[in-house]
């Protein structure tokens, strides 16, 4: 691979983590990839970084490292996405991987990552606000998509999506107790 164009190095790379199976003890082989697409040109592959996200990720918790290692790796991995698309996926952001033990229980990065979710929020709901979006309003919503043209709706209906998904996580990590909220109100 060494001598591989960029391309061919992200197919393979593509093609290796499509074929892992994890039924299998081949999650040792999923941990040296992590490692290795740390490097060019991987980085920089926005398909290889959702496929990573969506097929390497979820496993983590089963890699032989400890917790802290888990925690720095996620970390790395989100940094990484965020260089590469400027603002993080809201599927990203809202991976189940971010809730397990290993990442919660350290209060640091449960809090980096509840903040995390506090800003993206904001930016989606300051979208919503500017279109005139009231939750749980049928006739302000049919308003909008009355009065825009279909790119719009289109960016509306995901940003709505999106909003919801990220209300609903912090939802769940504030029930959960893994939170102090009262660090984030502005007072």
């Amino acid at each position: 691979m060494q001598y591989s164009d960029d391309t061919t190095k992200i197919k393979h790379a593509r093609s290796v983590i499509d074929h892992i199976d994890f039924n299998c003890d081949q999650s040792k082989i999923a941990e040296t990839l992590f490692f290795n697409l740390n490097k060019e040109p991987y980085k920089n592959s926005p398909e290889l970084q959702e496929l990573i996200w969506e097929k390497l990720v979820v496993y983590v918790n089963d890699f032989n490292l400890s917790n802290q290692e888990k925690s720095r790796l996620i970390l790395r991995l989100f940094d990484d996405v965020k260089l590469l698309f400027n603002e993080v996926p809201v599927s990203i952001l809202v991976n189940d991987i971010f809730l397990k033990d290993f990442f919660m229980k350290q209060p640091d990065f449960a809090k980096w990552y509840f903040y995390q979710l506090i800003k993206k929020y904001e930016g989606e709901q300051l979208y919503l606000n500017e279109l005139g979006y009231v939750y749980g309003n049928e006739e302000k919503t049919n308003e909008i998509v009355k009065k825009h043209p279909g790119y719009v709706i289109k960016i509306f209906e995901e940003k709505m999506g999106n909003e919801l998904k990220i209300r609903t996580r912090m939802m769940k990590i504030l029930r959960n107790g893994k939170i102090n909220i009262y660090e984030y109100i502005n007072i």
